[in-house]
């Protein structure tokens, strides 16, 4: 909708949140729905395949702070099952399904 006498703000909501800018000449109001959630949202992001790798003799426990593929940062104690120059593999466990096996950088890996 396009008026000329009106200089206010326009509403936009994006991805669930509702966004605030002024416009002038422009009133713009656009509703985007939130993508379902993904079944992975909770899932550590893993940093592709580093090679060549060493599996560990034993898991060791760390305290693990890094990233989801849902955006979030989060602090888990998890095993580190492996490694390579500058990362770990951690081990996930996700309910319903075999453990989720993610390659982070070993800074983010304090041992407990």
């Amino acid at each position: 909708m396009h008026d000329e006498d009106s200089a206010g703000p326009a509403h936009l909501a994006t991805r669930g949140r509702q966004l605030e800018a002024d416009v002038r000449g422009w009133a713009h109001t656009a509703v985007v729905d939130r993508p379902a959630r993904a079944h992975y949202d909770s899932w550590i992001v893993t940093n592709g395949d580093p090679k060549p790798a060493t599996m560990l003799p034993a898991p060791r426990r760390a305290v693990i702070t890094t990233h989801t593929y849902g955006g979030h940062k989060i602090t888990v104690q998890l095993y580190v099952v492996a490694r390579s120059r500058g990362f770990v593999c951690v081990e996930q466990d996700i309910s319903g399904r075999a453990p989720w096996y993610a390659w982070i950088p070993d800074r983010q890996a304090m041992p407990v």
